[in-house]
């Protein structure tokens, strides 16, 4: 295991500009993004312009840098993966000569991806590889790269490919603290953050902000972050046999975490996507059947029309050859088939246009589910969002998303299909959305959110109430207090008191949190289960879920959406 830093540019003799171009990461993940830090150091009084162009698997996309005169620039490019294969990399601009770059994929269905603080790697790395790699087993191998501080980036989308993140106190602290936001964020999507310590000051230390405990189970071991998880490890003493079963531990934890593998039956596509809760129909060893993603089976199949196309092929056949050859060109004419040929060609081809217009239609259809967390702590709303579509003719492909969010397309049909996607500083392009198609996404994202919840519970005699301090209007909201009761308000507006009722029976709040949640994929479920019925959380419906979602492509039309928004309240007396 070693960490990339300085990737190979050729310059010029005497070149305008310095240039380097790093990447903290030693092999490209199979999703997410891939962070690339370029920095630039312009000689001369005018700007200059760079321009990074990347592919990635089936993806190609371009991002513009320029550089002020006399000026030193760095910025972070992120390259999103959407499907295997390594990344190749291709810097242009004045004085570089030759700046093409490639990243190999470490690719295995069967492997985490894992990253480790420098000096915990340099302690347990190569310990724990040779006790995965003991058994014989070629998925039991640790894969990944070590992080240094200095390093780590501060968004959340350069963690995405990481199944799981290790680091001890001091590794921690010595992280800038937008690494530290931008790890943090990436835990309340769904991410593993594991941290070492010996003793309780190192632990004290760490600071991490107030962590939901886990029943049943010491807040010294676990706790929960939004959807995602932060665990606490103890060595307990330095003696050989505690060592020894230190490492046991991190290798068996490790050895537990597998990325997600889209897998359907029969001839279904298997591909890798996502890591411990991303969208899929496999996780780990669990498996399930295409029918467990709901929202595929609420957009259906594409209509075939086989009996009209049929008889448009027949009608077609006769005019392309009897009718033409002794109609429209009989043998004393021939030389007409040299324009009548194409002439119907042209025609058939409009005329199938048409077919497919009126039974189709533009635009397209799908289902949506958004799931949304608050972390209040940290002042973001994350959010995960599963949507499929069904498309008929799309009178345009492109359109503009937000590149400070993930987006991975999810296949769902025959691996043998090919797609090209675009990725530009003006928009988004090629097969994210194809005419006449079934497609599904999976979309993440974060964002600053100073909102609240705050409840009033019923005492004394006087009533309870609730304020949601959120952007959006929601449908209805359930509370569950510390003590477990179950209150429910319906109609809150931004800023405005409502009133809450106590939820008498046992099954409501399970029912309504199902109703809501049931469409979605057995990985997205793990995101919803985690936070499930937590004391102290609240659990709302948007009223309008496209308020909350991550739009895509405009003409497509969700007629199955919902949005949920979930996330620890505050109490007042």
């Amino acid at each position: 295991m070693r960490a990339s830093s300085s990737l190979p540019v050729v310059l010029v003799e005497n070149p305008p500009v310095e240039v380097m171009v790093e990447s903290f990461l030693d092999e490209t993940p199979d999703f997410g993004y891939i962070p690339v830090l370029i920095t630039l150091r312009n000689h001369r009084p005018e700007s200059q312009n760079f321009y990074l162009r990347y592919t990635a698997g089936g993806l190609s996309g371009a991002s513009r840098l320029q550089v002020d005169g006399n000026a030193r620039s760095q910025t972070y490019v992120y390259v999103p993966i959407v499907s295997r294969g390594g990344v190749t990399l291709t810097l242009s601009g004045p004085g570089v000569r030759s700046g093409t770059i490639h990243l190999n994929s470490h690719w295995s269905s069967l492997q985490a991806y894992v990253g480790m603080g420098d000096r915990t790697a340099a302690d347990y790395w190569v310990s724990v590889q040779q006790n995965l790699s003991s058994g014989g087993s070629s998925s039991s191998q640790l894969v990944g790269t070590k992080i240094t501080p200095a390093g780590a980036p501060a968004d959340w989308r350069a963690y995405t490919g990481f199944s799981s993140l290790w680091f001890n106190s001091a590794e921690w602290s010595d992280l800038d603290p937008g690494a530290r936001a931008a790890i943090l964020e990436w835990v309340g999507l769904g991410g593993n953050l594991y941290f070492l310590f010996e003793n309780n000051n190192q632990r004290n230390a760490l600071k991490i902000p107030d962590l939901v405990e886990v029943s049943g189970k010491s807040k010294d071991v676990e706790g929960r972050l939004g959807f995602g998880k932060i665990a606490f490890l103890k060595q307990k003493s330095n003696s050989v046999s505690a060592k020894r079963d230190f490492i046991r531990l991190i290798s068996s934890t490790i050895n537990t975490e597998r990325p997600i593998i889209f897998k359907y039956p029969g001839n279904k596509n298997t591909m890798s996507h996502g890591h411990s809760y991303h969208s899929s129909i496999v996780n780990g060893d669990e498996e399930t059947s295409a029918s467990s993603w709901p929202l595929v089976d609420i957009v259906g199949e594409l209509g075939r029309n086989v009996g009209i196309l049929s008889l448009f092929m027949v009608i077609f056949a006769i005019l392309i050859g009897p009718v033409n050859f002794f109609f429209f060109a009989p043998s004393r004419r021939r030389y007409r088939i040299l324009w009548t040929t194409p002439l119907i060609s042209i025609g058939a081809s409009i005329l199938l246009g048409l077919v497919i217009l009126i039974g189709d239609g533009t635009g397209g259809q799908g289902a949506r589910l958004t799931l949304a967390c608050l972390l209040p702590e940290q002042k973001r709303l994350v959010v995960q969002q599963e949507q499929v579509s069904r498309t008929g003719l799309l009178l345009g492909k492109k359109f503009d998303y937000d590149d400070a969010a993930l987006l991975q397309p999810v296949a769902i049909r025959s691996s043998s299909e090919s797609n090209s996607y675009l990725r530009t500083d003006t928009g988004w392009a090629g097969d994210w959305f194809s005419s006449r198609a079934v497609q599904a996404h999976f979309a993440q994202t974060v964002r600053t959110a100073r909102s609240s919840v705050r409840v009033t519970l019923p005492k004394d005699g006087k009533p309870g109430s609730v304020n949601a301090s959120l952007d959006i209007a929601l449908a209805e909201l359930y509370v569950i207090a510390p003590d477990g009761a179950i209150y429910k308000a319906s109609g809150l507006t931004p800023g405005v008191k409502r009133p809450l009722e106590l939820v008498r029976t046992d099954e409501e709040y399970p029912e309504w949190w199902e109703k809501q949640t049931g469409a979605a994929s057995s990985a997205l479920k793990a995101a919803v289960k985690t936070s499930t019925g937590r004391h102290g959380w609240f659990y709302a419906r948007a009223e309008n879920p496209a308020e909350l979602a991550q739009a895509t492509l405009d003409s497509i039309r969700w007629t199955t959406d919902t949005a949920v928004i979930t996330g620890p309240a505050g109490f007042e007396e």
